[in-house]
């Protein structure tokens, strides 16, 4: 079992080849399953628990989101009885923070693949995050626990922003707190300045759908900063550049809304570059073809706004026309996801908004 895993983690999170690391933690849990009915121990049980826990995040990398609610769940409910009967052990208790983490993003967790469910999802991560409160009110110099803590406040911020964008800037403001917090006492910092980068970029987000575009500047700004040190440490590491792509988006989208199309498309540029890299390195990885997806569409619309501010009748014609194009490319790449990754409400809901948009820009060229 335990090789499987191990083959698993490394298949699902650096090589990456998410198939074959879906096979084996399969194949881990078939062992796991046959150990806790010949030997029915917590310790069984909490292998069992581990197993379905991250099959199910596995499953979310696969683009297979209510397959992996279910074996989140399965895990989820192993760990909830372990960690009732033993109240004081930290290790089951830390283990129940991350089964309730992967169901809440297989629920609804928008920088994921997931459901849709927000509303579940929200409930689910309160839940976590008792957990990570819990385990600090009995040990405040638990490392382990501020770190769920902040990871918890960044899950919980980017959902609450999709709907409460007020609430989820927030929200990603004590994350913020939490994570330089951690990171002045962690053997880590990198890994705290990536997801200071990450809380800031979905901070501007949330920022920007307020329509407060010049605090959501600022946060890039702020962000641009911590990514510059991670990028001079280690420029190849593929989460370092996944970050700037995330920010060069969102900072399109605050450019955008100030009439800066110009700007826009200059960011946009930047992060189609990597997009297009990473779908021509990994075509069958269901990451890259929505972040090339929402890199397309985010051009059509910035082209459609150019094309309501244009005041010549010609221009007008050739943003939308510009528009029109960019949507089509993104329609395409969700067109390709039923071949690469199990058809939910994930794709469908974002192909149908895309769809939208290019019949809306069919009307301007009539």
């Amino acid at each position: 079992m335990t090789g499987y895993r191990s083959m698993a983690d490394l298949e699902v999170e650096w090589v990456p080849d998410v198939p074959t690391g879906v096979r084996h933690y399969r194949q881990a849990l078939e062992i796991a399953e046959r150990r806790a009915r010949a030997f029915p121990s917590d310790q069984a049980q909490y292998q069992l628990a581990a197993r379905h826990s991250q099959l199910g995040y596995a499953l979310l990398q696969l683009g297979d989101p209510q397959t992996s609610l279910q074996e989140g769940e399965a895990g989820l409910a192993l760990i909830q009885s372990l960690a009732a009967r033993h109240p004081d052990e930290v290790p089951y208790q830390h283990a129940l923070f991350i089964a309730y983490q992967h169901v809440g993003m297989a629920q609804g967790q928008p920088l994921g693949v997931n459901l849709n469910d927000t509303a579940n999802a929200l409930q689910t991560f309160d839940k976590m995050q008792g957990i990570a409160r819990q385990v600090l009110e009995a040990d405040t110099k638990d490392q382990r626990a501020h770190d769920h803590l902040a990871v918890g406040l960044i899950l919980i911020g980017e959902t609450e922003a999709v709907s409460q964008p007020a609430r989820g800037a927030a929200t990603l403001r004590q994350a913020m707190d939490e994570l330089r917090a951690s990171a002045a006492s962690s053997d880590d910092p990198f890994r705290y300045r990536l997801l200071q980068t990450e809380a800031l970029t979905w901070l501007a987000d949330a920022e920007n759908r307020q329509g407060h575009h010049d605090t959501a500047l600022k946060n890039l700004r702020d962000a641009q900063a911590v990514w510059q040190t991670l990028a001079a440490e280690q420029p190849e590491e593929f989460s370092v550049k996944a970050n700037n792509c995330d920010m060069q988006q969102v900072l399109a989208e605050a450019l955008r809304a100030q009439g800066d199309f110009d700007g826009a498309l200059i960011a946009l540029r930047a992060a189609q570059a990597f997009a297009e890299a990473e779908k021509a390195a990994k075509p069958a990885d269901v990451r890259a073809l929505w972040r090339l997806a929402d890199c397309y569409q985010r051009f059509g619309a910035c082209y459609e706004a150019q094309a309501s501010h244009s005041r010549q009748p010609e221009q007008r014609r050739a943003a939308n026309e510009q528009a029109s194009d960019w949507y089509q490319k993104s329609l395409q790449q969700w067109d390709e996801w039923p071949r690469v990754a199990v058809s939910s409400v994930f794709n469908t809901k974002r192909r149908e908004s895309v769809a939208q948009d290019l019949a809306r820009c069919a009307v301007q060229l009539k």
